[in-house]
C-alpha cells in the first residue's frame, strides 16, 4: 500500500536554508555599516586633525609675527616701519602667495578702523605705511598679527599691547644741565628754563666769560605767559638774542651774565661732588650702569657706528662705548632719545639734539648746536661759540618712558574687538 506525502512535508522542505539567507544578509548589512561608519569616522578624524595642524601652524605664524614686531621696536625701531610680512622658507620674495603672517602697529586710542585679518593674505602692503599707527612714537601701541597656514586655509590672530619701561631715574631732570665737576662757559654760551627758576646744577665752579655766557629763567612781569606747561611748551624756543631790557612782553628775563652768577646757578655742591662714578649713574639712571646697559639700552654703538646712521635716530636708548665726536641731528620733538656716552663727548657745527644726553666724561661744544632737554655731565661741561641748552619737559617725560619695551601683562589675546 502506497503512502502520499503530505503538504506540510513538501513545505518545510523548501523552506530549508531561509534561516541562513537572513543571518547571511543581516551580517553582510551590519559589516557594510560598520565598513561605512569606519570610513567617516576616518575621514572625520583625517579633517579633524589636518584642520588641528592649520590652526596650530597659522597661530605659530600669527606669534611670529608679533614676535618679529616687538624686537623692532625693543631695538629701537626705524621710523616708518610699522608693518611686517613673513613668508615661506622657500620664497625670497615678500609676496601674497608665499605670506604667513602679516604683523602691524595699531594706535590703541583709535581702534580698528580697518579689517582685522582678511581671509588671505593681503597683495602690494605698503611697510613704510603707518599713518595712525604709532601712539607716542612706540612708547604704548597695540601689535595686531594675522597668521595663516601653509595652505592658507586657517587663520589666527595674535593681539598684544606694549608698553615701555623707565629709562631714567623717576620723571627726570628739572634743568638743562647737571655738571659733576664744574662748567666753563666762554664765547656766547647760554641755557633757558621756562619752567622752573634753575638752568645749572653744579659739583664744582662755574665759570663764565666771553661776550657773554647768560642763563635765562621766566619771565615773571609778562602775564601773558601761561601757567600750563603744556601751552607754555610753545614758547621755549622764543629765545633772547641778549639779555634784553626785561620788559612786560619778554618770554625770558636775562639771570646771569659775565659779571653775575645769578640765584639760578647752584655750584659747588658738596653732596654732587662726593658721588662716586657708580653713585652719579644711577642717582639720575635710576639702575646700576651694567644693569642699564644690559637691560634697559637698546643700542650698543661706537661713536662712528652711531654718525653712520644714516636715518633719523630717536625714539631710544643709545649707549655709546668710547669717546663720541658728532654734529648730526639726534633725536626729534616727537621722538627724543636718551643718549648715554661711556668717555668724552664733542658737538659741532649747528646740530639739534633733543631728549636727555648723559656724558660719563666731559662735554664740549662748539658752533652753535641747541639741546631740548636735559645735559647729565659726570665731568666737566665746556661751551664755546653759541650753543644752547633748552629745558624742554616734554622731551624729558618722554625720554623718560624709552627703557625695554614689554608686553603688558594680559593684553596678549587671539581675538580683537571692532568698531
Amino acid at each position: 500500500m502506497m503512502t502520499r506525502r503530505g503538504w506540510p512535508d513538501r513545505i518545510g522542505w523548501r523552506q530549508r536554508g531561509i534561516a541562513t539567507l537572513v543571518v547571511a544578509i543581516i551580517l553582510l548589512v551590519g559589516v557594510s555599516m560598520a565598513v561605512i561608519f569606519g570610513s567617516r569616522v576616518a575621514l572625520m578624524e583625517q579633517r579633524l586633525a589636518a584642520n588641528s595642524l592649520r590652526s596650530a601652524q597659522a597661530a605659530s605664524a600669527a606669534q611670529a609675527g608679533l614676535e618679529r614686531a616687538l624686537a623692532h621696536i625693543r631695538g629701537g625701531g626705524v621710523p616708518g616701519t610699522c608693518q611686517f610680512m613673513g613668508t615661506l622658507p622657500e620664497s625670497a620674495a615678500e609676496n601674497a602667495s608665499a605670506t604667513l603672517y602679516w604683523a602691524r602697529f595699531q594706535n590703541p586710542d583709535l581702534g580698528f578702523a580697518e579689517p582685522i585679518c582678511p581671509a588671505v593674505p593681503p597683495a602690494n602692503i605698503d611697510l613704510t605705511d603707518c599713518a595712525n599707527r604709532t601712539g607716542g612714537a612706540t612708547r604704548r601701541l597695540t601689535i595686531v598679527s594675522c597668521g595663516w597656514s601653509d595652505d592658507r586655509a586657517g587663520l589666527q590672530y595674535a593681539v598684544a599691547d606694549v608698553r615701555a619701561g623707565p629709562s631714567l631715574g623717576g620723571p627726570g631732570p628739572t634743568n638743562p644741565m647737571i655738571s659733576g665737576t664744574g662748567v666753563v662757559f666762554n664765547g656766547a654760551a647760554r641755557v633757558f628754563n621756562l619752567f622752573n627758576n634753575l638752568t645749572i646744577w653744579s659739583a664744582g665752579a662755574f665759570s663764565v666769560s666771553g661776550n657773554p655766557g647768560n642763563t635765562f629763567i621766566r619771565n615773571p612781569a609778562n602775564p601773558s605767559l601761561s601757567q600750563d606747561p603744556l601751552v607754555l611748551q610753545s614758547s621755549i624756543a622764543d629765545l633772547p638774542s641778549s639779555c634784553g631790557t626785561h620788559n612786560t612782553t619778554d618770554t625770558y628775563i636775562c639771570t646771569t651774565d659775565a659779571s653775575v652768577i645769578g640765584p639760578d646757578v647752584i655750584d659747588h655742591d658738596y653732596a654732587l661732588a662726593n658721588l662716586s662714578q657708580a653713585a652719579f649713574f644711577e642717582a639720575f639712571m635710576g639702575v646700576p650702569r651694567e644693569e642699564y646697559k644690559r637691560a634697559i639700552a637698546s643700542q650698543i654703538l661706537s661713536g662712528a657706528q652711531l654718525n653712520a646712521i644714516s636715518g633719523p635716530v630717536g625714539g631710544q636708548v643709545i649707549w655709546v662705548e668710547g669717546d663720541l665726536s658728532t654734529g648730526k641731528d639726534l633725536g626729534s620733538p616727537t621722538r627724543p632719545l636718551v643718549l648715554i656716552v661711556d668717555g668724552n663727548a664733542t658737538f659741532t657745527g649747528n646740530p639739534n639734539f633733543y631728549g636727555v644726553l648723559y656724558v660719563d666724561g666731559d662735554l664740549s661744544v662748539n658752533g652753535i648746536p641747541r639741546f631740548f632737554g636735559s645735559a647729565i655731565i659726570r665731568g666737566q661741561g665746556k661751551g664755546g661759540g653759541t650753543p644752547r641748552f633748552i629745558y624742554d619737559p616734554q622731551a624729558v617725560r618722554n625720554a623718560a618712558q624709552l627703557g625695554a619695551r614689554a608686553v603688558l601683562s594680559g593684553s596678549w589675546r587671539d581675538w580683537v574687538v571692532t568698531p
